[in-house]
């Protein structure tokens, strides 16, 4: 084994290295696989592990920047770019806060698609119900039915038209 030497804020540190040991390293830090294991532990592990944090910090984080700050580190960690992270997450901001939000002036969602939330959640609670979602899906397999009875009709006037 070689010791090799590095410098570390102005000391000299020998670490040993090894080829066999370096090029194992090489492999999982390029290794997509890893990455991609790695992001997946991130994502889990982010939603079960308690940080600590007073409930001051918690909406610190949940109002300021901590989304963005988020949504940058997971794409940095996906394309190993701050340039491209950058980008990213601008878009990510634009499309969800604005041309995605139905709340938003410059939403480009269609009408029909803004309505479902308020139509769903009809007592303004912002929950939905099991009553709720009864209804929902009732008026769902309502249209659906609308739909195939609209297509069967089509189809048969083509039937009569092609006498």
């Amino acid at each position: 084994m070689i010791a090799k030497k590095v410098a570390l804020n102005k000391m000299q540190v020998a670490f040993p290295t090894s080829t066999s040991i370096q090029s194992a390293l090489n492999s999982l830090n390029n290794s997509k696989l890893m990455l991609g294991i790695m992001m997946l532990l991130l994502n889990i592990g982010s939603r079960y592990i308690e940080l600590g944090f007073t409930k001051t910090q918690e909406q610190a984080l949940r109002n300021g920047l901590g989304r963005e700050i988020l949504i940058f580190a997971i794409s940095f960690m996906g394309t190993h770019d701050i340039v491209i992270s950058i980008l990213m997450t601008a878009s990510f901001i634009i499309l969800s806060d604005y041309l995605f939000n139905e709340q938003s002036r410059f939403c480009v969602l269609p009408a029909r698609l803004q309505k479902i939330a308020e139509m769903v959640d009809k007592n303004d609670d912002n929950e939905i119900s099991p009553e709720e979602e009864r209804k929902a899906l009732e008026t769902l397999q309502k249209a659906e039915t609308q739909k195939k009875k609209r297509q069967q009709s089509i189809f048969n006037s083509y039937l009569i038209s092609a006498k």
